[in-house]
């Protein structure tokens, strides 16, 4: 996809890309449960 543009982006191994899915899903669950208790505006 970006191969056209002459961009060249690094091949992660699944461990990282685990890592940072993850990371993200646990920052939406937390985003998530701050809104449903009333702390989060």
């Amino acid at each position: 996809m970006a191969a056209g543009f002459g961009i060249d982006i690094p091949q992660a191994d699944g461990g990282t890309l685990m890592l940072i899915l993850g990371g993200l899903l646990g920052l939406g669950s937390m985003r998530s449960a701050e809104r449903i208790k009333g702390v989060g505006k």
